[in-house]
This record gives structure tokens, sequence and C-alpha cells, in this order.
């Protein structure tokens, strides 16, 4: 799938150019990796935070002794004594309820969104707008941002810098969209790949909706 490039900004080639999920998710992770390494690096400026962080010790050995409490002695489990180590940990936590979920999930709505194609999959309809229920829906607070999740400024800044990256990769995959040399981004149907388009360029919220485009933070997963 890929070949080790010391020369490419993701540290590795893709063998295969024209693979949509590959190619998108490869920047989407890069993207979540230098945010999550922008952050933990105002707070854990060194290894010795880290080790002496009571706190974040106790929760390493949670995940590992009671979520994977099967998997405990595995020899591939980080020992969590290095900064590099939380970056990849927390960065692998995001990708998984954000982008791997919205590309593995979100696929599937063209297809099991016209009724006949699965019809078992309708429980009740869609609230449209005007109702009640629709209404309901736009005053979850969790489908909304919080604006004030931090006064740090220098967390703010390494989320407006994470933030320019992600605008970045919309135009990438804009212009990949585009590329008649790439065929697998449109298909025969001409339907283009958006499933890791994340959408932060949307700042209206005019794609905003039940199936609008971008990528979400899944906390159920």
């Amino acid at each position: 799938m890929a070949a080790e490039d010391p020369s490419s900004p993701y540290k590795v080639r893709l063998l295969i150019e024209d693979y949509p999920y590959a190619a998108d998710g490869l920047a989407v992770w890069h993207a979540i990796e230098q945010w999550v390494a922008d952050y933990l690096s105002i707070y854990y400026p060194d290894d010795g935070v880290l080790q002496g962080d009571v706190e974040l010790q106790a929760w390493w050995k949670e995940v590992r002794e009671v979520g994977h409490g099967d998997l405990k002695e595995a020899a591939w489990w980080p020992k969590m004594q290095t900064v590099p180590e939380l970056v990849k940990a927390c960065a692998t936590i995001i990708w998984t309820g954000s982008a791997l979920h919205a590309a593995v999930n979100f696929g599937q709505y063209p297809y099991a969104g016209y009724h006949p194609n699965k019809p078992s999959a309708s429980r009740r309809p869609m609230p449209e707008k005007g109702t009640e229920e629709y209404a309901e829906l736009a005053r979850d607070p969790e489908k909304h941002d919080t604006p004030e999740w931090t006064s740090d400024a220098k967390a703010l800044e390494a989320f407006k810098r994470f933030g320019a990256r992600l605008e970045d990769i919309e135009r990438q995959v804009v212009t990949m969209n585009a590329n008649p040399q790439l065929k697998n981004r449109n298909g025969p149907a001409k339907f283009p790949y958006m499933l890791l388009y994340p959408n932060t360029s949307d700042y209206k919220g005019d794609a905003e909706g039940l199936t609008a485009r971008g990528i979400p933070n899944s906390i159920s997963i």
C-alpha cells in the first residue's frame, strides 16, 4: 500500500496513486497528527513532564488493563513514557472517531438512502425543516461546536493552524476530483469522492443538515 519516503511530508509514498481513501486519509491523518503534536507540546514540553503526570499514567493504565484486559500483556502497547507515544495514541483515537468513521459510515448513504435499495433501514421518516422533530434535533447541544473550549492562546493558535491545514486538504480533494487521470475519484457514475472532505471552510453552515459534508467527531465510538 505504501513505502517509506523521507522526501514526502507524510514520510510514506502511496503505491497506488488513484486510491481516494488512502490519498485523502493520509492527508487528514497528517493534519490530525500535527494538531495533536502542537497541542500536547504546550502542556508536555518534554518526556519528564509526561512521565510525572499521575492522571495521564492512570488513564493509560486503565486503557490497557481495564479497557483491553485480554490484551494487556501484548508487546505492541506503547509504554506511554514519551511525548511521541502520547501523540500517536491521541491521534489514533481522534482519527478513529472522526475521519475513519466518516469514510466507513457515510459512504453508505448514497446507496442505502434510496429506499428500494435498503427498505429495512427505514425506521421512521427523516425530520424535515419546519417540524418540531427537526427543531429538537437542532437544539441538541452536541450538534454544535463550543467556541469556549479553551482560553489558552497557544492552544487556540494551534487549532487555527489545524483549521488552515484542513482547508488546504479541501482544495486538494477538489483538485484531485477534477483530475481526469484519477478515474477512481468519480467512477462511472461521476459521483465525486467527498467522504474525507473536511468542510472546515463552511463557516456559515450552508451545508449544515442531516447529511451534510464534513468529518464529524463521533463520541459514541
